[in-house]
C-alpha cells in the first residue's frame, strides 16, 4: 500500500497523514512546523504479523503518551532505519541522535518521543514493526539495546538494512504465500543483529541462526558473482563453517550451492541481455562479467535455463522493446 499527501488539498494533508500513521503504526501525537503544507508519503508492506514501512515526512515531532498506551497497545517492537536527514529518539530516559543509515529499536508499550528532520529539512525513514513475542531473545537482554544507535552501514546491520530496502523496493512482487517466509526471515535477521551487538549469539534458537546464516550466504554470493573463483569452499571459509555444514544449509533450497551460484549468474546475464543500454556489449563480455569463463558452457547453461541461446534471447528482447515503443 502506498499513499501520498501531495494529492490532497493543502489544508487536509497533515491531518490525513496523521490518521494514516495512527492506523498503520501506533497512535501518536504529532506536530510539525510544516503542517500547513506538509507533503509526505507512506509505503507499507504487510507480511502477516510483521509490517515494513517507508516514510518520507516533513520535519515533525511524534509522541506516544501514557494515555495513548492505555487506550491501545499492540505490544510491538519498532525498528527504525534513518535513511535521510537528522533524527532523534527518546524512551526509557535515554535519548539517541541518529545519523544516516543508523537504526534504533524501541517499543510501543512505553512513552517515546521521536524527532525527524529539522530546519525545514524533511526526513526519510524505514520501519519494521513486529510483536515483541516474536523476537527469540530474552527481553531483559534486548532492553540493553533499546534506544541505542545500531549502525546499518556494515556487518549484520548492513544486511538488515539491505533486506528492509529490498522488501520495500520489490513489494509488488511479493505473493501472499511469501509473507510467512519473509516475515520469519526479517525477524531472524533482526534477532541475529541484536545478538551480535549483545555478544550473545549462543542464545539464538538453532532455526533462527540457520535462517539468518542462509541470508548472509545468499548476500555474499550476490556480492561475489563476478568472481570466477567463487566456490562452495570460498563461501564456507568466508563464513567460518565447514563445507559439509554449508551443503547441509542448502538442503532447504531445492538446489545445490553450485546450482544456486549458476542460477544467480544466469539471471544477472539475462538482465544484461535485456538491457538496451548494453546492446553493444559482446555476449562473451556479459558472461565474463558474471563469472562465466567458458563461452560454450555459458551458452549451454543459458539455453537450458531459458530455452533460447543468448544471442537469440537478446534479439527477442530487442524486437519486443521496439514493438512496445511503436505501440506507445
Amino acid at each position: 500500500m502506498a499513499a501520498r499527501t501531495s494529492l490532497l488539498p493543502a489544508g487536509e494533508r497533515f491531518s490525513s497523514w496523521l490518521e494514516l500513521v495512527s492506523q498503520t503504526v501506533v497512535p501518536v501525537e504529532v506536530d510539525s512546523d510544516a503542517a500547513a503544507d506538509s507533503k509526505a508519503t507512506i509505503r507499507t508492506v504487510e507480511l502477516g504479523e510483521v509490517t515494513v514501512m517507508s516514510l518520507a515526512i516533513p520535519p515533525a515531532r511524534a509522541r506516544r503518551t501514557s494515555k495513548l498506551i492505555r487506550r491501545s497497545d499492540p505490544e510491538l517492537f519498532q525498528l527504525g532505519l534513518n535513511v535521510q536527514g537528522p533524527a532523534q529518539t527518546s524512551q526509557h530516559g535515554r535519548t539517541v541522535a541518529l545519523n544516516s543509515s543508523d537504526m534504533v529499536l524501541f517499543d510501543s508499550s512505553h512513552p517515546f518521543h521521536n524527532v525527524s528532520g529539522n530546519h525545514g529539512r524533511s526526513g526519510t525513514d524505514m520501519m519494521v514493526l513486529f510483536p515483541r513475542r516474536l523476537l527469540p531473545l530474552p527481553e531483559s537482554k534486548v532492553g540493553k539495546l533499546l534506544v541505542t544507535a545500531l549502525p546499518g552501514h556494515d556487518g549484520m546491520g548492513a544486511l538488515v538494512a539491505s533486506h528492509v530496502r529490498g522488501l520495500i523496493k520489490h513489494s509488488g512482487q511479493c505473493r501472499p504465500v511469501d509473507a510467512a517466509r519473509l516475515s520469519a526471515v526479517t525477524v531472524d535477521l533482526i534477532a541475529a543483529m541484536l545478538a551480535h551487538h549483545l555478544d550473545e549469539d549462543r542464545v539464538l534458537p538453532e532455526d533462527t541462526s540457520r535462517r539468518a546464516l542462509l541470508v548472509r550466504v545468499h548476500a555474499f554470493i550476490d556480492q561475489h558473482l563476478s568472481d570466477p573463483e567463487l566456490s562452495p569452499q570460498t563461501i564456507a571459509a568466508a563464513h567460518h563453517i565447514s563445507l559439509r555444514s554449508l551443503h547441509r544449509l542448502f538442503q532447504t533450497q531445492d538446489s545445490t550451492i553450485a546450482g544456486w551460484i549458476r542460477d544467480r549468474r544466469l539471471e544477472r546475464c539475462r538482465c544484461d541481455l535485456s538491457d538496451p543500454m548494453l546492446a553493444d556489449r559482446p555476449i562473451n563480455a556479459i558472461a565474463a562479467r558474471w563469472g562465466f569463463t567458458n563461452a560454450a558452457h555459458f551458452t549451454r547453461a543459458f539455453q537450458a535455463a531459458y530455452g533460447l541461446r543468448p544471442n537469440d534471447y537478446r534479439r527477442q528482447q530487442q524486437v519486443a522493446q521496439v514493438t512496445h515503443i511503436w505501440r506507445a
